[in-house]
């Protein structure tokens, strides 16, 4: 396929963006106050692994982009990628469906 070199730059910053916003969300605040909510409970450690998880899931799903941006800025540097390449680097990271 031919791809618009531009467009793939582009497309390849605001993925990459997108995956640094996610790398500096913080939600602990919210965790934090919750972790007081039911004193005398394990309400306390319930929000603790809940902010671990979220906080992992953020972190993969950023490298995941990370990922997604750094195969589309490699396409745009040679532009004339054809479907099946393009396809078949989405595949090695089992998102391409």
């Amino acid at each position: 396929m031919d791809v618009d070199p531009d467009a793939l730059r582009r497309f390849s910053n605001s993925v990459y963006g997108a995956a640094e916003t996610l790398s500096n969300t913080d939600v602990s605040t919210s965790f934090a106050i919750s972790q007081d909510a039911v004193q005398g409970s394990e309400f306390s450690n319930a929000a603790e692994a809940a902010f671990t998880a979220a906080m992992t899931g953020f972190q993969h799903v950023a490298l995941r982009l990370i990922q997604v941006s750094e195969i589309a800025k490699g396409s745009s540097d040679d532009y004339e990628v054809t479907e099946g390449d393009f396809i078949g680097m989405l595949d090695a990271m089992d998102v391409s469906e």
